[in-house]
């Protein structure tokens, strides 16, 4: 009797691990999911760049350049004021995005400031 008990249990907590570790393995793959549908969706709205290969040159660059300078940052800006600056930056950023190219779809001067966000992104992220 106590071993059926015993390869119940082992059953159930088996089963909860496969589910756990399928569940891991759907969330791991959303942030991918979400670069590469708003890449398209930029793509969509700028088809005469190369979104894919631009877009997050900007970004790069200035994240790594601001990750040089941040111990210097630090002695200036208190952490939680930084993270609350950056919160409520990249918000306005996040919100500017779609506006900007739905005013300014399929232009240079589009495409342009959506790398003067991307940019901008770079130093709040």
């Amino acid at each position: 009797m106590g071993i059926l008990e015993k390869d119940k249990e082992s059953a159930s907590s088996s089963t909860l691990v496969k589910a756990y570790f399928l569940w891991m393995g759907i969330t791991s793959l959303l942030g991918y999911n979400a670069i590469l549908g708003s890449l398209d969706y930029f793509a969509g709205n700028f088809s005469a760049y190369n979104v894919y290969f631009y877009l997050p040159l900007p970004s790069m660059v200035s994240f790594n350049i601001i990750s040089l300078i941040m111990p210097s940052i630090a002695g200036v800006i208190s952490f939680p004021l930084r993270v609350s600056l950056c919160l409520i930056c990249m918000l306005a950023i996040v919100v500017l995005f779609p506006l900007v190219t739905v005013w300014l779809s399929q232009s240079g001067i589009g495409f342009t400031a959506i790398l003067l966000l991307s940019l901008i992104w770079g130093v709040f992220g």
